[in-house]
């Protein structure tokens, strides 16, 4: 696919988290490039990981909310970055070196469950 045929194409919404030791990012952007809202919210990585993944993920519901209300929409995809081995098939978290609480999290599952 070339740029020309990429510009032609209606651009789709996607989010990134970023899970760091002490910052989570979160990104609403576009297939395009086209970043919409940009947010940092604490990592609580001392938390075992259940209701750590719950703070971050209220604080993407509100950003999704915040962008649904304004009228940017909502995403199709939602990527994830965190350190750590991954299974991919199960995605489930092993033995993250800054969040030892998080050892054999189900993060897709919790993902899906939170956001479909």
């Amino acid at each position: 696919m070339t740029a020309q045929n990429r510009s032609n194409e209606k651009a789709q919404l996607l989010l990134g988290l970023d899970i760091g030791w002490t910052k989570t990012g979160l990104v609403l952007g576009d297939t395009h490039g086209q970043v919409m809202r940009r947010i940092e919210v604490p990592t609580p990585a001392g938390e075992p990981f259940e209701p750590a993944i719950e703070k971050i993920s209220a604080a993407a519901e509100a950003l999704l909310v915040e962008c649904k209300v304004e009228g940017v929409g909502v995403p199709r995809a939602i990527s994830v970055s965190v350190g750590g081995p991954l299974d991919i098939e199960r995605g489930i978290l092993f033995a993250p070196p800054h969040l030892a609480a998080w050892d054999e999290a189900p993060l897709k599952a919790q993902l899906e469950e939170v956001f479909g």
